[in-house]
């Protein structure tokens, strides 16, 4: 699980139930979408191995930490592990099934998290709702997320 724990997306909780993940600024490229400037069009990925999550830089322009450190090759995630995207968005990965919040959702559901800053896409009918949403979401609109 990814929680976003800074900048203007903080408390979202998404799941990671899916054999890769890739995160970025990029609706049509992305299964996780950061609308931040900072953030590359694909700026990471983290793939499920046998043993564990492989966090990996895709060549983004300004950079991913792990842990304070500078991502330079792939990295196996521990539980607790501070991942922050072009220094403006942090992330900590929670590995622990005992450890993770009950109120995380998968990012296989049609359902965004919280806030609209952060939305989800889903890749070949993953579910019912559109396969991408715009950005950002409307009160009045109709296509409004649940919590809008």
């Amino acid at each position: 699980m990814l929680i976003i724990e800074s900048g203007r997306f903080a408390g979202q909780r998404w799941l990671l139930d899916r054999d890769t993940v890739v995160i970025g600024r990029e609706a049509k490229a992305c299964d996780l979408v950061i609308p931040d400037r900072e953030v590359s069009r694909r700026h990471v990925k983290i793939e499920r191995t046998a043993t564990g999550f492989m966090l990996t830089d895709l060549g983004s322009k300004n950079g991913t930490c792990v842990n304070g450190s500078l991502l330079s090759e792939p990295h196996l995630l521990q539980d607790g592990d501070e991942i922050v995207l072009a220094f403006s968005i942090k992330l900590v990965f929670v590995g622990s099934d005992e450890t993770a919040p009950l109120d995380a959702y998968s990012l296989n559901q049609a359902k965004p998290v919280k806030t609209c800053g952060i939305y989800w896409t889903s890749k070949a009918g993953a579910s019912s709702w559109p396969a991408r949403r715009s950005f950002p979401h409307s009160r009045s609109s109709s296509t409004a997320c649940w919590r809008c």
